[in-house]
């Protein structure tokens, strides 16, 4: 459509200026059209791919082998996205990892998130970045991204989750579910707060992911809020493989 509208212009140029300028015009409102549909195709596709979200905190006594290996057991076992947290690695080993850590979801088959840093994700052609609460919000995330890419966000209160929805987030955590090990001085949401979440962003294409403290024990319970997406990170340490199949068996049944 673009390129017939292209041609018309040129044909009608020296003709009648007026047309050729309404022809102009509507070539590039067909582009940014062409391009808000291709984006919302692309990113709701990924979104419904997430089931079984994983975190994965590297610090600079990790080795980045062992962040990838850990990557490929957690895929193995049926993790449908993977986070790469690296809050502590300097910038040039942060976007090295990223970039190997990116390869391997993609080839196996999982989409890779990086955390809080747009810039890290865009070098490393992630499927997303993570933005915490302090971060930049998406609208300017999406300048230094330059191509389709889900933004998520977390969220605690349905005051910061209605404030989430005004600032364009594609998906975001909400929780802690439970007291968390990897954040200990968050107060839990609860339960109640991810079913109030999965009601209010029902009517969007906000997808909600339940995080904090879920192991295979209190899924269940979690699931039954209505919720279709949950994150951990603990609670898949001991046996990645294992512990993620039984996470996503008991979301597929769910």
């Amino acid at each position: 459509a673009t390129e017939a509208l292209r041609v018309l212009a040129e044909m009608t140029r020296t003709l009648d200026a007026e047309v050729a300028a309404i022809c102009e015009r509507l070539r590039f409102e067909t582009y940014d059209l062409e391009k808000s549909v291709f984006e919302a195709v692309y990113k709701l596709d990924k979104l419904e791919r997430i089931g079984l979200y994983v975190l994965i905190n590297v610090d600079p006594q990790t080795t980045d082998a062992a962040a990838r290996e850990l990557a490929r057991r957690c895929i193995a076992g049926g993790a449908d996205a993977l986070q790469l947290r690296a809050k502590n690695l300097s910038d040039r080993r942060f976007l090295s990892l990223a970039e190997s850590f990116i390869d391997v979801c993609r080839t196996n088959g999982a989409l890779g998130i990086i955390n809080d840093r747009a810039d890290i994700a865009a070098l490393a052609q992630a499927d997303g970045v993570h933005l915490g609460q302090d971060e930049i919000l998406p609208k300017s995330a999406r300048i230094l991204l330059k191509r389709p890419m889900l933004i998520g966000g977390s969220t605690h209160a349905i005051n910061e989750l209605n404030e989430a929805v005004t600032a364009g987030y594609d998906y975001v955590g909400v929780g802690p579910a439970f007291a968390s090990p990897t954040k200990p001085g968050l107060t839990p949401a609860g339960l109640g707060y991810i079913r109030q979440a999965v009601q209010r962003l029902a009517s969007t294409s906000i997808r909600p992911v339940a995080i904090g403290g879920i192991n295979a024990q209190n899924l269940p319970a979690v699931l039954e809020t209505g919720i279709r997406a949950v994150a951990v990170a603990s609670a898949i340490l001991d046996n990645p493989e294992k512990q993620c199949r039984q996470l996503k068996a008991i979301i597929v049944r769910s």
